[in-house]
């Protein structure tokens, strides 16, 4: 669905508007978003590849915006995984300049991220970044981190296999140090070591793309899928919006299977 022309058209009264028809069914706690096709915009677009990038982080705050209009509790973004070190140096190089420069952005606007009661988490092999980036990071999570209203989940040099492993990582460790017996592991257990530990409701990937590309792969295993084509620089409210009603049509099948999957685990699986 082709919803890209109404990007510039929604105002804010009209998006008020909406929100309320919305709030009439279930709307979702968490929502992922594999923010794809910067690439492909700007070449569309007959710019340089880092327009599309600085374009998409214009998106990416627009929709945060309509995320707390609705009362969304937590978005989980797929910024840099670690496959996008294999892309050329100039570009890795750039995309953290840009992350630097927004996050300078969102400590300088500190009483904002405040006031809206967000809390900033980067998630993945942090390690792997350089030093400046690292510590960029780790001030704006640290600045936010008693912000209680709403979650942004900033996935860097991450995937969902590296999560995993290092969840397997740490539940070897706690065997090894005695803290824990190999025969008491519980499926909670892994997911407290995850870095992100709730389920997500909706996961919406842009582009064109139908895959979930090694992202929140545990997380989204009851999750609504929603697939667009529309480049993620020309996401809209109306986007959103879709994927929001997908969720509420779906909703109670969601929660069935959710529910099914809790009790088989704590049963011991299937009789």
């Amino acid at each position: 669905m082709d919803l890209s022309y109404l990007k510039k058209t929604t105002g804010s009264w009209f998006r008020w508007f909406v929100s309320q028809t919305l709030h009439c069914g279930p709307l979702p706690k968490h929502i992922a978003i594999i923010m794809d096709g910067n690439r492909r915009w700007s070449k569309k677009n007959n710019s340089q590849v880092q327009s599309g990038h600085s374009s998409g982080f214009d998106t990416l705050y627009d929709c945060l915006e309509w995320c707390l209009e609705l009362g969304i509790e937590k978005v989980t973004v797929y910024a840099f995984s670690i496959e996008n070190f294999k892309r050329s140096e100039s570009e890795v190089q750039f995309l953290f300049k840009l992350a630097l420069q927004k996050v300078a952005l969102l400590l300088k606007e500190q009483e904002l991220v405040n006031k809206y009661g967000i809390c900033v988490r980067v998630l993945g092999d942090l390690q792997l970044l350089p030093q400046d980036v690292q510590d960029a990071f780790h001030d704006i999570t640290e600045k936010s981190k008693s912000n209680t209203k709403a979650i942004l989940n900033v996935c860097v040099s991450y995937t969902a296999r590296n999560e995993m492993y290092h969840s397997v990582k740490s539940l070897c460790h706690q065997v090894d140090e005695g803290d824990l017996s190999p025969n008491e592991i519980l499926i909670s257990d892994f997911e407290k070591e995850l870095y992100e530990k709730d389920e997500v409701d909706i996961l919406i990937r842009t582009s064109g793309e139908s895959r979930l590309s090694d992202f929140m792969l545990w997380q989204t295993s009851f999750s609504c899928i929603v697939f667009f084509s529309v480049l993620w620089p020309d996401f809209s409210f109306w986007h959103l919006f879709w994927a929001l009603i997908l969720y509420q049509r779906n909703h109670s099948k969601l929660i069935e299977r959710r529910e099914l999957s809790q009790g088989l685990s704590q049963g011991g699986g299937v009789q």
